[in-house]
């Protein structure tokens, strides 16, 4: 019934699975988080520290990144469009991780604090997951997919 729908509602297709509800609930909430706190704290994590790591234009780019983040952790959040708005997130961060740590530190000099490389990797890793699996159960992109589905496209 679903292989009769348009295209673009391929991309509203997830599986019920528990573990993808948690991925997606805590990747929101950690840029929702990161997001405001780009906005809050421009000395730690706005536009002085995009310019510490060599980002051009930071005092653009840092109000820009909070908004991506803010309006993606959103979506997310609520399950809307996760692999498209995971698209752009994915990105920063990608570009973002590649200026700040050019060479992987030792596994012994990796810290655990919400600033380190190891919760940005972490990050990717949600991110990822997210845009291979998914919103999950619970989501709107879950609930829009099956009831196109249940009217037959």
């Amino acid at each position: 019934m679903t292989e009769d729908l348009p295209p673009g509602y391929a991309v509203l297709r997830t599986a019920p699975r528990i573990p993808t509800l948690v991925v997606r609930l805590v990747t929101g909430a950690y840029l929702a988080a990161d997001g405001v706190s780009r906005l809050t704290q421009p000395g730690a994590r706005g536009a002085l520290h995009l310019e510490s790591i060599g980002m051009p234009m930071p005092g653009l780019v840092s109000p820009l990144f909070a908004g991506f983040e803010l309006v993606a952790a959103a979506l997310i959040l609520l399950g809307l469009g996760v692999r498209v708005a995971v698209l752009p997130i994915l990105t920063i961060r990608v570009w973002e991780l590649a200026l700040t740590m050019p060479a992987p530190p030792p596994p012994s000099d990796i810290s655990v604090g919400t600033g380190s490389p190891a919760w940005a990797l972490l990050l990717l890793c949600g991110l990822s997951y997210l845009l291979l699996a998914g919103a999950g159960p619970g989501s709107l992109d879950r609930r829009i997919h099956l009831s196109a589905g249940d009217r037959g496209g």
